[in-house]
């Protein structure tokens, strides 16, 4: 019997292997990760290693690799990616910068300096802003972001707009939430006890707070160090169906030039591309 199981799981390995590796069209890449992930499979990050270093392996399913180390909280994942650095391929180093933005520390600053020197498109403005996003995270100097020109916004006539309600989450929608993107690492835990919602027309967002800035103290180390705030969450599905939520917008603070006072910026969560990234409050 204990033969059978056994013989049965690594069958089960076996096909995830070989759709992530793009040799299996039964199952989707994404979906294999994700099975690997949520699995007892010993050396996870090992089997992601395999495909993202794997040359024949298609270029999406490298770059889902590089994602899908970034969620698994083990030191093995985040020197896989650091030493991915001599990857040709420029989608698939977008995809280690993205992911080294999310978890990667200090040392991992030079890799991605690397990946700008070498090159000038998709990877190299991953690069910049995972620089920047390890910056803020950990209130490092350097690696700024760039303020926008505020003669870029528009007018907008008050009849045009409609009010954005912003109320404290009850305790089920933030508990929903909190479970939706467990998955989703940045580095940072959130406060479970300073979740709000928000509301605009038919659209819902939950905001999150970094736990180590939903305390009291919190604005005076805003004013002295640059940050990770917190993420703007959105709401997948009805209300009528289940609620799924995914992080779609970061928060992201550094001190105005007098110290007395901190910027707010507003930067896509998904792509982590955006060159101008909005001084409004929020891949």
């Amino acid at each position: 019997m204990l033969k059978a199981v056994i013989d049965s799981e690594q069958v089960t390995l076996e096909k995830l292997r070989n759709s992530i590796l793009g040799r299996d069209n039964n199952l989707s890449p994404s979906k294999a990760m994700a099975a690997i992930l949520k699995s007892n499979f010993p050396n996870k990050p090992r089997e992601l290693e395999r495909v993202l270093l794997d040359e024949e392996a298609p270029s999406n399913n490298r770059y889902m690799a590089a994602i899908y180390l970034s969620k698994i909280s083990e030191p093995a994942s985040l020197d896989i990616l650091k030493s991915a650095g001599n990857i040709q391929n420029e989608k698939v180093l977008s995809g280690v910068a993205t992911a080294l933005g999310r978890v990667g520390d200090s040392s991992a600053l030079e890799l991605l300096n690397r990946f700008q020197e070498r090159f000038h498109g998709l990877a190299a403005s991953r690069a910049r802003f995972a620089a920047a996003l390890i910056s803020h995270r950990l209130g490092l100097t350097g690696n700024e972001l760039p303020l926008p020109n505020e003669q870029d916004y528009l007018t907008v006539d008050n009849r045009s707009v409609q009010q954005l309600q912003i109320l404290e989450a009850n305790e089920t929608d933030a508990e929903l939430c909190l479970r939706s993107i467990a998955d989703e690492n940045i580095g940072i835990e959130f406060s479970k006890s300073s979740v709000y919602q928000g509301r605009l027309s038919n659209c819902t967002w939950m905001i999150l707070f970094n736990r180590d800035f939903s305390q009291e103290e919190a604005v005076k180390q805003l004013i002295r160090r640059k940050a990770l705030l917190g993420v703007v969450v959105t709401q997948i599905g009805s209300e009528e169906e289940q609620k799924v939520y995914s992080i779609a917008y970061l928060l992201l603070t550094s001190p105005n030039e007098n110290a007395d006072a901190f910027n707010p910026h507003f930067a896509d969560a998904i792509s982590s591309v955006k060159e101008h990234i909005y001084t409004h409050f929020v891949e």
